[in-house]
């Protein structure tokens, strides 16, 4: 289908299946409708919320203004429409959805009891494999807590035995402090005795040279120089 923009009298070439829609025109970027046309109308197999939610999720791309164009550029509608691949993907979808609707419509109800029924299973056994999952996780992290306290104690008695072979120690060091105080206290007793002894002997010295100094007097040969 052909038509002019109504804006810039720009030529546009739209297919078809998009005939009753609105788009921007690629050279203005105006909002243009496109035309409807019996034959399109009657054959085309999309709804026009199929069109728009095609054209939305495709992102438009931006075209540059119309003075920054080259003038030799030709201006096509690809620009801001689905590409042929992407509306034979659209139909592709459609028409799967629409047969598996008649599928299930064209079900007897034991059928589709037994659908339903299969589909809550399948729900079930989703749940309970989630159930499964959460409570491996939780018994993993359980067991890594329990190796990580058994770490934890076996440290703890390790210290513990540390500490009762320093207190060990300590009561040696101890025990070797009052051996060496009473070894110090029977030294100062001895040394003690010994000044004792000393001065016992410096007194007989000192009476031994009285009584020398009375014999040198009495023979007349004391001399003052005598110690």
């Amino acid at each position: 289908m052909k038509f002019n923009c109504p804006h810039c009298s720009q030529k546009i070439e739209a297919p078809d299946e998009f005939a009753g829609t609105d788009a921007n025109c690629p050279a203005c970027r105006g909002a243009v409708s496109i035309p409807k046309s019996e034959s399109s109308a009657a054959s085309s197999s999309l709804t026009e919320a199929d069109i728009l939610m095609a054209t939305s999720d495709k992102p438009k791309k931006e075209l540059p203004p119309l003075t920054d164009l080259p003038q030799n550029q030709a201006v096509t509608p690809r620009d801001t429409l689905p590409t042929e691949r992407e509306i034979i993907e659209l139909e592709a979808r459609q028409e799967m959805k629409k047969e598996e609707r008649e599928r299930l419509e064209n079900l007897s109800p034991a059928e589709k009891k037994i659908t339903k029924r299969n589909v809550w299973l399948t729900i079930a056994l989703w749940r309970n494999l989630v159930v499964a999952l959460f409570m491996a996780f939780v018994t993993y992290e359980l067991i890594q807590m329990r190796s990580e306290l058994s770490s934890i104690e076996s440290d703890v008695w390790d210290i513990e035995r540390d500490t009762s072979s320093i207190e060990r120690d300590l009561s040696s060091i101890e025990s070797d402090v009052w051996d060496i105080e009473r070894d110090v206290s029977s030294i100062e007793g001895d040394v003690s005795s010994i000044e004792g002894d000393v001065s016992s002997i410096e007194g007989e010295v000192d009476s031994i040279k009285k009584d020398v100094k009375a014999i040198m007097k009495k023979f007349d040969i004391y001399r003052p120089s005598f110690p």
